[in-house]
């Protein structure tokens, strides 16, 4: 049986970004050990960007990629005078 992500796990100290990325693996039912192969990276990259460290832009991007998204910069919205 394909492992998907611990919805239990706490995600309160990872990065918005890292949370993001999660609930859309989570929206798509795809395990992570097949993201992470597609992506080439381990598995246990992504657990670590759940738990400790937060990612590096270029494995990031890589994840994105595989679940169909893309990383945009775009201008931060004004603020409310």
């Amino acid at each position: 049986m394909k492992r998907f992500l611990d919805r239990n796990m706490d995600l309160k100290n990872s990065h918005p970004l890292v949370r993001e990325m999660i609930q859309l693996q989570r929206h798509e039912m795809i395990a992570w050990g097949d993201v992470a192969k597609r992506a080439g990276i381990s598995p246990s990259c992504i657990r670590h960007w759940r738990t400790e460290n937060g990612p590096r832009l270029t494995n990031f991007e890589a994840v994105l990629n595989v679940l169909g998204y893309e990383l945009v910069i775009q201008p931060k919205a004004e603020a409310a005078e």
